[in-house]
């Protein structure tokens, strides 16, 4: 790029120069700078440190004293967040939170890649593998940290003093969000999380609400009022239920599970296991930790995952945005902004997270870092896109389609980037195309409007109840409200930044020319455009004069209906969503009880249960009124008896094979009606009708019950 060009770049807009202070960047690397934080302090990395060698501590205090909960936190901590603050301690400059979003995403990865090779090669030692894993941490310890130890000890009095005022005040708030969370522990309310908590749920809220605008006001960090914020919702959902808040992440448990007892072998049983990266990774954590219920992990991994994620935003944001302060709020919006991408245990949840780490880790290059720095970066990325690849099977493309755009717009360099982050993917997708055939279909290719249409829920007789509605609909505006002020920052300025960042939001939309990710395709493409849309709308302001107090109010006023939207969005369809304990209770007697082949007809819809729960997922099958296609006939004068009959009658007809043991089990469950009630499907009171029905039949025998679930097993076949 010439230095005509690079002038012209950076003098084209509100993003590219200061206004306030009139400004000149003279490249886009130097805009870079400015959205950075603080560079983080010798004692900073010695807390790091110390962080590090404390979860240690605590692990192997709980072993030697049995306290199974304290060393279950500890090794968790440790492979989830803890052993990449070693590598992370090798870098010479880094903010505070560049160095918490990297080392976590480097620990994360890490367990992700160690896991794999554990499970494929037979060599399943989760505790020798903690072991090696806590030597290789400490021993770059030792080198990392001399320096540091010296400069503490020769700092001069009157270093400059942190403000901590808005960051404690928001701590508070969280606590008291927290400690009201677990005053309603239990099963999901009809009405949702938003209906359940006390007024001091609010206050809280309120709280870190004004935490943040106080921080804005006095131009300190909103960083962790905004965080708590992120994980505000996400944590009372883990805390209130102890229970995984969206049902399909109950169902990765299983393929965790069978790694567990039986590794990976050459050919895969499914693509959850030819895409294993996560469930590698919660294996070992579960393994080394000794978690007994992994349900454990999978309730309080997207309280980790949406700190990260927020963080990676922000990164990302800062490559562009002007200051930091900036970049936290394009943050902000991304992240409250995205409550109809909920962020739970799955793969495709931990692939955007590590896609928007590897965009903030290369785009973020500097011309003034040395090649031992250009190296290690470079080195940091390979590692997550190693992990993002065996973990997901589309966000890699999507982030490679990204890359394609930034480079056209020379955004990034050098240009053979996106085809380096494109050979992993491609290879990984060969070596394991025998699992992908059920998942591609030609006849999907080029029909574009046809992969966009939202997923559609089969046997919807009945109007979709107004919640069922307003949780797509208002974030839905919300969304379009973001892209709205995305476009009038291009309009305002068209520079070549600004034209970028729009195509590249818009690229993910590529997606929609090969699949429609079964059905799912517009939450993927909006996950993934939404950053892009946030640092956008944040330029939109870029320039606007305006009272600073008008400012601050409508600030504020936006901020907190952006987190009620979120929160609602979230968790106004608890009633449906969330899994409930008993009844995954209820499913792993099956599942470790019943014979090879033997069949569980889900009485309802098996949308809302938590399957695949432990390492026979695959000995076992399942059957619903989906994979029937046996919908209830909605009338005045529904028979529950008639249509318990012509069910039983459908899954004994059906083509499930083998079944050699004829064994027929039956599952009826408060949160399959509240689905169906939700989704239209079947009112809630013809559904609890239905159970009477299986309860007073006797063709089915009670096996298990619980307060919301009971489990049945057919007494002669053709009853």
């Amino acid at each position: 790029m010439s230095a005509g060009s690079i002038e012209r770049l950076t003098d084209a807009g509100g993003a590219h120069t200061a206004l306030t202070t009139k400004t000149r960047y003279r490249s886009l690397d130097a805009l870079r700078a400015a959205g950075s934080s603080p560079v983080m302090s010798s004692v900073g990395r010695l807390v790091a440190a110390g962080y590090l060698v404390a979860l240690l501590v605590i692990s192997l205090i709980g072993q030697i004293l049995s306290l199974s909960d304290l060393r279950a936190v500890g090794v968790s901590l440790f492979l989830l967040t803890g052993w990449g603050i070693a590598p992370c301690l090798l870098v010479g400059t880094m903010s505070i939170s560049s160095f918490v979003l990297y080392s976590g995403a480097i620990s994360v990865s890490a367990t992700t890649l160690g896991g794999y090779l554990m499970a494929r090669f037979g060599m399943w030692h989760p505790t020798i593998a903690l072991l090696f894993a806590a030597g290789i941490a400490l021993v770059i310890l030792v080198f990392a940290l001399p320096a540091d130890i010296n400069a503490v000890r020769l700092r001069a009095p009157g270093h400059r003093r942190v403000e901590l005022r808005w960051s404690g005040l928001s701590l508070v708030g969280g606590v008291l969000i927290a400690a009201d969370a677990a005053a309603h522990r239990g099963a999901p309310a009809i009405d949702g999380l938003l209906a359940r908590v006390d007024p001091i749920w609010y206050v809280g809220v309120l709280i870190v609400l004004a935490a943040v605008i106080l921080a804005w006001v006095n131009g300190s960090s909103p960083a962790v009022p905004l965080l708590v914020l992120a994980v505000a919702v996400v944590a009372s959902q883990a805390i209130a239920y102890g229970a995984p808040a969206v049902m399909s992440a109950a169902k990765h448990v299983g393929v965790l599970e069978y790694i567990n007892s039986n590794g990976l072998g050459v050919h895969s049983q499914d693509i959850y296991q030819a895409w294993p990266g996560l469930f590698a990774a919660g294996a070992w954590v579960t393994g080394a930790a000794g978690i007994g219920d992994p349900m454990t992990l999978a309730t309080w991994f997207p309280v980790v995952l949406s700190l990260c994620t927020a963080l990676a935003i922000r990164h990302l944001a800062g490559r562009f945005l002007r200051s930091a302060g900036q970049a936290w709020t394009a943050a902000a919006i991304a992240t409250l902004g995205g409550s109809v991408n909920i962020i739970y245990f799955a793969p495709q949840s931990v692939g955007f997270a590590l896609c928007l780490i590897i965009s903030a880790l290369l785009i973020g290059s500097r011309p003034d870092q040395t090649i031992a720095q250009m190296w290690l970066r470079y080195g940091f990325v390979a590692v997550l896109v190693c992990a993002v690849t065996i973990t997901h099977q589309i966000s890699p493309y999507l982030m490679v389609a990204q890359f394609v755009v930034l480079v056209l717009f020379r955004l990034v360099r050098p240009w053979w980037i996106p085809i380096a982050l494109l050979v992993p993917p491609i290879a990984w997708a060969l070596l394991h195309k025998s699992s992908l055939g059920g998942f591609i279909s030609v006849d999907a290719i080029g029909r574009f409007f046809t992969n966009l249409a939202p997923p559609v829920h089969g046997g919807a007789n009945l109007p979709t109840p107004w919640v069922a509605r307003l949780v797509f609909d208002i974030p839905a505006a919300v969304l379009v409200v973001i892209g709205v002020l995305a476009v009038v920052a291009v309009v305002r300025q068209r520079d070549r930044v600004r034209v970028g960042l729009l195509v590249t939001a818009a690229s993910s939309a590529s997606l929609f020319a090969v699949t429609n990710y079964g059905s799912e395709g517009v939450f993927r493409v909006v996950l993934f455009a939404l950053p892009w849309l946030a640092i956008l709308a944040v330029m939109a302001f870029d320039g606007v004069a305006l009272d600073r107090t008008a400012v601050r109010v409508t600030a504020g006023v936006a901020l907190a209906a952006l987190f009620m939207v979120n929160a609602f969005g979230q968790t106004g369809l608890d009633w449906a969503r969330v899994v409930r304990p008993d009844t995954t209770a209820a499913i792993r007697q099956f599942e470790t009880t019943a014979a090879n082949g033997a069949v569980l007809l889900v009485v309802g819809t098996g949308n809302a249960i938590p399957g695949r729960v432990t390492a026979r997922y695959n000995d076992v099958q399942y059957a619903s009124r989906e994979t029937l296609n046996n919908y209830p006939v909605v009338t005045s004068a529904y028979d529950p008896a008639a249509d318990l009959a012509q069910l039983t009658a459908a899954v004994e007809k059906a083509a499930l094979n083998p079944n050699p043991s004829k064994q027929y089990y039956a599952l009826v469950s408060d949160s399959t009606g509240a689905w169906q009630d939700r989704y239209g499907m079947q009112t809630f009171a013809d559904y609890q009708r239905l159970e009477q029905a299986v309860a007073s039949s006797r063709s089915w025998t009670l096996v298990f019950s619980g307060p919301t679930t009971k489990l049945y097993k057919m007494t002669a076949v053709g009853s």
